[in-house]
């Protein structure tokens, strides 16, 4: 795991979009594809410090590298929270980021390239946010996510490392890849 980059992931949930599916198809399906927008617009614009987001349904993942940086921790967060923002004017959601290594991404896939083409004619795309974090950011959100319904939850390595100017509600879990307890902070506002 030596070569693996250090990063945080976060993940981003609308509430309520699920059940509200059924009854309002139309409505619900215009919101995500709003929201899908908003990510594309604000990562390909203000979000410097974040390499790579992914988003789908009524969800976003967002990958930043820490590249060695002990101050880079503030920044990176300051982005989730103005992007988190954002998508609360559309829907409430709620964030979660959590702190650790990325899978570093396969060299080479055996895939067929269309001959004369540098074009990858793969259907598979691979997702580089793919790590313990993100698997431990869908932890946190099932062992607290009903339970407690915060704003936010955030990995105590991260929350440490940055100034947030509200007293958190702290729980511990199991976390990949040790299952070692580690502390959540959780934030019933947004961090800023």
């Amino acid at each position: 795991m030596n070569d693996w980059p250090h990063c945080i992931v976060s993940y981003i949930d609308l509430i309520g979009i699920k059940r509200e599916l059924q009854a309002q198809k139309n409505e619900v399906i215009s919101i995500i594809k709003r929201l899908h927008q908003i990510v594309y617009d604000e990562v390909n614009g203000s979000m410097a410090h974040h390499e790579f987001a992914y988003s789908w349904n009524d969800s976003v993942v967002l990958l930043a590298y820490l590249n060695g940086q002990p101050k880079s921790f503030e920044p990176i967060m300051r982005e989730v929270n103005e992007l988190k923002q954002h998508i609360n004017n559309l829907c409430r959601c709620y964030a979660i980021s959590v702190k650790g290594m990325a899978i570093p991404e396969p060299i080479q896939f055996h895939s067929q390239l269309i001959p004369g083409s540098v074009v990858d004619n793969s259907k598979h795309i691979y997702i580089k946010a793919s790590s313990m974090a993100l698997a431990n950011c869908f932890n946190i959100e099932e062992e607290f996510g009903r339970m407690y319904k915060k704003s936010w939850y955030v990995d105590s390595r991260i929350a440490k490392k940055i100034r947030i100017h509200q007293t958190p509600f702290i729980r511990r879990i199991r976390m990949l890849p040790t299952r070692r307890k580690r502390q959540v902070f959780m934030y019933d506002r947004d961090l800023w």
